[in-house]
Formats: structure tokens, sequence, C-alpha cells
């Protein structure tokens, strides 16, 4: 077994160096004068932590990650749900579907059925409300994803769950990237 993991590390290794011995271009001096300038999208991006420059529908907060600061206006996965409003938020569907309380109780118990598990309605808590909240979000906007398919869900959206279902002490998770299927054999040894 430990042979099949040395093998599997090795083929791994030799996969992310196999450009490693390409040979580097190298550009004649008379050449480099018609070089064309670097275009607005080679440009460094200026930073979306801790600022809100970013947000488009003025409902969006910081985030902790870069990754997080995402606004409701940007991607085409959102647009469909924005029609006559200047801010998901602002769809009725999303307070029905992401902070109403009764309908996330019911997803929850559904869930819970669904895995096989036992309902505990003690287990509500602002905890849970919040997790169901961004995963009915994510059904919402995407219907279903793939397994290690994640997403972001929009600043706005994220702080309008979590006010609603608060945190006791102010911490949050946040986004977790998925982990993918060669990363798994390095998170059990």
């Amino acid at each position: 077994m430990a042979e099949n993991f040395n093998i599997r590390r090795e083929r791994e290794k030799q996969r992310r160096n196999a450009y490693a011995f390409e040979p580097v271009l190298q550009q004649d001096p008379q050449q480099q004068q018609f070089q064309r300038q670097p275009s607005s999208s080679s440009r460094p991006r200026l930073s979306r932590l801790n600022n809100t420059d970013w947000c488009r529908c003025g409902n969006c907060r910081p985030m902790p990650k870069e990754k997080e600061c995402l606004c409701c206006h940007e991607g085409e996965d959102f647009s469909e749900k924005m029609t006559d409003v200047d801010c998901i938020l602002k769809n009725e569907s999303f307070k029905k579907v992401c902070l109403d309380k009764e309908i996330l109780e019911v997803v929850f118990a559904s869930r819970k059925e669904l895995l096989g598990e036992g309902i505990n309605h003690d287990e509500l808590n602002n905890r849970n409300y919040r997790h169901i909240g961004y995963r009915c979000f994510i059904w919402w906007v995407y219907n279903r994803l793939k397994k290690r398919d994640r997403r972001v869900i929009p600043s706005c959206c994220v702080w309008a769950i979590r006010d609603q279902f608060p945190s006791v002490d102010g911490d949050y998770t946040g986004f977790i990237d998925a982990v993918a299927d060669n990363e798994m054999d390095f998170v059990f040894e």
C-alpha cells in the first residue's frame, strides 16, 4: 500500500513538473520595441479587502477573504434573479427561500430525513439556520451542484443571512474551498 502511495506521489510530481525543462524564449532586442503595451486585464488588480469599492448594489460589506468579496452584480448566475431590482436581496424569493425561519426548518428536517438522521429540534440554532440559508441560496440560484463544486455567495446575501441569524460571538466560518480528489490522499495521511 505504501508502495502505491509512493508511485502516486511520484506521478503527481512528474505532472506538476511537466514543463520544467521547456526552453525559455529569448527575444531579439529589435523585436522588443514592437511589443504591445500591457492591456488593462494584465494590470495588477486592486485589492478588494477592507473596502467595498467593488460593490455595485450598495449592500455588500467587507469580507475577510478576497474570494468572498463578490457583489450580486458580478456573474451571469445572479442576473436572472435580479430582474427589475438593483440587488438580489430585493427579490422576494430570496427573503422566502433564504431568510424565512419556517422554510429553513422544513429544509433542515427534510435534509435530516434524507440523510437518515433523526430530527432533533434542539439542533436548530442560528448556526444551523445560517448553514441551511446558504445552501438554500445555492439551490435557488444553481439548482444543484456536482460533488466538490462550491460557489461563493455574494457578500450582500451572506450578510443578510448573518444579520437574520447572527453568531453569538461574531465569529463566522466563511467560504471553504472544496478538497480535490487528488488531495484526499494527503488529507488522510
